[in-house]
Formats: C-alpha cells, structure tokens, sequence
C-alpha cells in the first residue's frame, strides 16, 4: 500500500485506499418492495449480474490502451511516452493496467461512475492513477459552480470526510439520466427488479434446505392422532428433507402410502420469473441476452457470431471505452481537450476474423492506399521495417501509381 505519494499526500492516499471497519457510507437507495436490500455489492450475488459486469469489464481491461498523436498523417500509436506507458502498463504501483481498466469498466457498470486519485511526482506531473472505491465519493457543486467531490476517508476507525477538486481526483461518469453531474447506476435503477431476483434467488435455495426430497402428502388407511400424525411427519422429513436426503428411497409402513404432487403455480412462475430476470438484466447492461445464456426470443437472435459479437461490441463495450477515453482526453493534467495526443482503446484487436480474411482485407487497404504495410505490421503486432511508411496505390493495370 502507498503511504504517500512523492508530494506527501497522505490523504488522499488514504481515502483512496481505505480502511472501513463500518462500509456504511452509501451513496445509492437500496431498499424494495420485496423487503431485500439492494446494493451494487449484493446484486453481485445474481448469477446474471455477475456474468455481465464481468464479462463487459474484463473484455474492457484487455484492449490495449493507446495513445494516438492525431497531428500526424495515419495517426500513429505513441510508443515512447511515459504517459502511455502508465496508462496501459501499470497505473499504479499496486496494478497492472488490465486490473486498472477492469475495475473502472466494473464500477462504472454498477455504481455509474468510477473515480481514481491523481498522484503527482516532484515536478508536479501525475504519474500515478489509484481507484477509490466508488461509494466513499460523492460530487456536487460549490458555491461558486466548480465541480467538487467529497470524500470519506478513515484514520483507525475515525471517519473524515474531505473535499478535493478535479486537480485531485479524476472522474470517470457514466450515462447520467438526472443532472450530469454524476451517473446513474443500473443497479440503483432497477433496484426494486433486482430484489426480485435476490427474493426468488433466496426462496430456491430454502427451497432445496428445507424442501422434502418428494413434495406431496402421505395418506394412511386409519385415523391418527395429532401426535401420532406429527410424529410420522417428523419421521418423514429428518429421512427425506434435505439436499443430503435427495433421490433416497422412501419406506412406509402399516399402510401408508406418498402421493406426489406435481409442482405449483407458484413454484412454475419462480422459474418463469428466473428465467426472464437474466433477459431484463442483459438489456439493463446493455448486452445480448445469448451471452448471458438468458431466453433472448427469436426477435434477439443473431444470424452468425459474428454478427452478435458486433453487437455486443457496439453496444456494451463501445459506449463505455468512450466514456473512459473521454475522462482522460479532457483532463488537462493527462492531455486536455485541445491536445493533438488522445488516449484510445484499440478496439481493432477484438474484431479479428481468421488469418485468410485478415489479409484479405490488407491486401485490399494496401492497393488503395489506405494502409501502408507498417501500420499493417502494428496490426499484427510486428515492428516497424525500413521504408514500410510508404503509401503505394495499385492501378488497374497492377503497376504502383505514376509508374
């Protein structure tokens, strides 16, 4: 853990990696009708939740970082920045960049923003990102507009709560549906449709504890007494209830005999009710149902894989690199608005198709001049050769242009 940075700033390091002995600052409402309360770190507890905050942020965290210098022709990837080797290698002493952009990616989807302490070196330039736990942050405006954020930190089990400015923490904001000033979480959203999940996902599981192994009623050919009766019932659960318990052979004696019933409505719209959580939850994320497994109707089935990988690119992760992307070009301690260097995620390496159409499709940029074959060779990952910068367009006569 960083103690301090090379400046001193011991707060702020420390609300940006904190000890909270209570975690009860909360920033979102969490209560629901059904009476379950529900937190971004409880929604977690949903199968489809998890699926989809994972699957989208560690997509998000391999994609390489890259910083693009737009004032030159076919803007080229800086490879010799110290900037960019932070950002996509190691942001912090404690991360590596995929962890780094992972954690991002994930508190955006959950809480709607995510947040990361400026640390600088001695000469003042930051060269260090530490994420805070989103929900020790909390923005809002001071008196005279400036965006400011308040920030519960902890010495031992003291709470303090602190304002830094934008030169201290950089702010990485989701879709806001409310004021701008902040996003909105998914989870807070839909909380009352997530506590459904969490109450029917709870009511399963006592299902099988405490549920008999064959659900039913036992018919005897005599009267009993109520004693009598509750003792053969006693008997029958510690024998059959249970997951322990589950496909044993049941022994009845003097007559009695189980008569199965077939399973309730109830139990029939707990399952219908299972099933179409993971569809609600895949379109609150903005993600295809397939890839949650989730019963996406014929009306959200894709002809090809490849046609559902687009769209998950263009739909889950596409906005969400942007936002991030966005947050570091406009802060002027990283590049500024008006910077010809801009940070970009090379979403080019997940749309690889197989070797032939690869350089099918080179072979095509090159005769035209769109590629030139060391921006072909970046592509593939090779360096650079002598020469390979030159533009050659082919005629139709297959002779280099002006030739």
């Amino acid at each position: 853990m960083i103690l301090a940075s090379p400046t001193g700033d011991v707060p702020i390091v420390s609300a940006a990696r904190p000890f909270d002995p209570w975690r009860q600052w909360q920033s979102l409402a969490t209560d629901t009708y059904t009476g379950k309360s529900v937190t971004p770190e409880a929604a977690m507890a949903i199968g489809a939740v998890f699926g989809a905050v994972n699957l989208v942020s560690t997509t998000i965290g391999t994609i390489p970082l890259e910083i693009i210098d737009t004032s030159k022709e076919g803007n080229p990837v800086i490879t010799n920045s110290k900037l960019g080797t932070m950002l996509r290698y190691q942001p912090n002493s404690d991360m590596t960049g995929g962890v780094m952009w992972t954690l991002v990616a994930a508190h955006i989807m959950l809480r709607g923003n995510a947040y990361a302490a400026k640390l600088r070196n001695k000469q003042g330039y930051v060269n260090e990102l530490v994420p805070f736990p989103p929900d020790t942050v909390f923005p809002f405006r001071g008196k005279n507009g400036q965006k400011l954020f308040r920030v519960r930190r902890y010495e031992g089990t003291t709470a303090i709560d602190e304002v830094y400015t934008p030169r201290d923490i950089l702010h990485f904001c989701g879709p806001s549906f409310d004021d701008g000033l902040s996003g909105s979480s998914p989870i807070g959203v839909m909380r009352n449709r997530m506590g459904v999940q969490l109450a029917a996902s709870e009511y399963q599981a006592r299902f099988y504890q405490n549920g008999a192994a064959l659900k039913g009623v036992i018919e005897t050919p005599m009267t009993l007494t109520q004693e009598a009766g509750e003792r053969l019932r006693n008997s029958w659960e510690s024998a059959n209830a249970g997951l322990e318990n589950s496909h044993r052979t049941a022994v009845l004696e003097q007559g009695a005999s189980f008569r199965a019933i077939s399973i309730s409505p109830e139990d029939t719209q707990l399952i219908e009710t299972l099933k179409w959580g993971a569809t609600e939850i895949a379109t609150a994320f903005s993600i295809p149902a397939s890839r949650l497994n989730a019963d996406s109707g014929k009306g959200m089935r894709y002809a090809n894989s490849e046609q559902d990988d687009l769209h998950f690119l263009k739909s889950a992760i596409g906005p969400r690199i942007v936002y991030i992307e966005e947050a570091l070009n406009t802060d002027p301690d990283l590049f500024g608005a008006s910077s010809a260097w801009i940070p970009r995620f090379n979403i080019d390496s997940l749309l690889r198709t197989d070797a032939n159409n690869r350089w099918n499709v080179y072979q095509v940029a090159s005769r035209i001049g769109a590629l030139n074959p060391n921006e072909i060779r970046a592509f593939e990952g090779m360096s650079p050769r002598p020469g390979g910068d030159e533009y050659t367009v082919i005629t139709p006569t297959g002779r280099p242009h002006g030739a």
